[in-house]
């Protein structure tokens, strides 16, 4: 402590061997940044015939040395144990360095103190930095003493198939390991968790190989159901388009051209979102082509069944509907498996046939013929969702266009 309060003084300091002197110029500060956990300084201008023990006689007061490395060009590393030395080193900057108070060239020197970059310094800080996170974490996070029960405990939860368990398990053993409760007495315990851990790999592997044949047969599937619903728009569209042609168009009533425009409208926007469909355009161009001959080969010229199984049939009401008892469509309308817009669609042609309504029991058995099963309850709910097609008044339900007031019939 005396040397420092001599530097800081700038006054002359007797060693064993040598007289350190104040510097007589202005003290530079130091040239480089200082690094991250530096705890080495840099030494230059030392007289030729300088030795490690005159360094460690001027730097032992800014605390303990733990390496000093020499070099034949007139400088040296000191190591110090703390970060703090280096501050008190850097003191001595400046000083002029005298060997047994001697002149000569060789025996002088003007002592230059720098920071300097060491490796073993950085690793030691970012080893020290770690430990700091790890404690924090466990300050945090408590993490549960090791025990041989406790062990037995978490081996049977790496083994389980659920993830929450396996999860918690496997944080517990990472906090053994990072807290060093691997010792050689408890070898045999770390080195059956990582067994355990390695066949849930194994596992996982299996597992994700499952979800990849899960994932092409979901896209078979997806596939197949878009290009049934691809197939019916088309023949929807295109059985609407033929009802347009005048000798058809003309049989029917002004109202009954109203729905047939209505529907068309809403077959068009459906056939359009469904093309919109990113998963479906992901499936390319050559996916989405369907052979027209499909549709070629209906037959629409022949006289469509008649709805003779409804008693509230109007006996003026000779109407028909298009085609959807046909072979083909039967067929299609199983795959639907109570898509409310095919449900929709049927409910509202039969309505339109049926201008003095029908009861909810009379739908329901209507529904059942196309094989779509619905119970009261959810055909009642289908129907109060779409309020703006469908109307109820006096006990049976109409289509709005036919009677927009029939909620305020009595």
């Amino acid at each position: 402590m005396d040397l420092l309060r001599a530097v800081s003084t700038k006054t002359a300091f007797l060693l064993q061997n040598s007289v350190l002197l104040p510097p007589n110029t202005v003290i530079k500060p130091p040239s480089k940044k200082r690094p991250i956990g530096c705890k080495t300084v840099f030494v230059g201008g030392l007289p030729e015939r300088m030795n490690k023990d005159l360094i460690a006689e001027i730097f032992h007061c800014c605390g303990a040395i733990k390496q000093i490395r020499m070099n034949s060009k007139n400088f040296c590393h000191v190591n110090f144990s703390s970060e703090d030395s280096v501050d008190l080193a850097l003191l001595f900057s400046g000083c002029r360095l005298r060997l047994e108070n001697s002149n000569l060239p060789s025996m002088t020197g003007r002592l230059h103190v720098d920071y300097a970059t060491a490796r073993s310094d950085q690793a030691e800080f970012r080893k020290q930095l770690l430990l700091n996170e790890r404690r924090a974490e466990n300050f945090k996070n408590p993490i549960m003493i090791f025990s041989d029960s406790k062990a037995i405990e978490v081996m049977e939860d790496l083994k389980c198939e659920t993830a929450l368990r396996f999860c918690s398990a496997a944080q517990l053993v990472r906090g053994w390991f990072n807290r060093g409760e691997c010792t050689s007495g408890r070898m045999s315990y770390f080195y059956s968790f990582l067994q355990s851990i390695s066949s849930r790999g194994k596992y996982l592997s299996n597992l994700l190989q499952k979800m990849e044949h899960e994932s092409v047969a979901f896209k078979d599937h997806f596939r197949a159901r878009h290009h049934s619903i691809h197939q019916q728009l088309t023949l929807s569209e295109q059985i609407f388009k033929s009802a347009t042609n005048k000798r058809n168009w003309d049989r029917f009533t002004k109202a009954q051209r109203n729905c047939i425009k209505s529907w068309t409208k809403t077959c068009q926007e459906i056939h359009e979102l469904q093309l919109q469909n990113p998963m479906w355009v992901e499936l390319g161009e050559a996916d989405m082509d369907v052979e027209n001959e499909y549709s070629s080969t209906i037959e629409l010229n022949h006289a469509p069944p008649k709805i003779t199984d409804l008693n509230n049939q109007s006996p003026a009401c000779s109407y028909h509907l298009d085609d959807l008892k046909s072979p083909q469509s039967s067929n299609i309308f199983q795959a639907f498996d109570r898509n409310p817009v095919v449900s929709l669609c049927l409910i509202s042609s039969l309505l339109t046939l049926n201008p003095r309504g029908l009861s909810l029991e009379e739908i329901s058995k209507y529904l059942n013929s196309y094989s779509l099963s619905y119970t009261s309850e959810d055909l009642m709910h289908l129907l109060e969702m779409h309020k703006e097609i469908f109307s109820f008044g006096n006990g049976v339900w109409f289509h709005r266009l036919l009677y927009p007031n029939a909620n305020n019939l009595a």
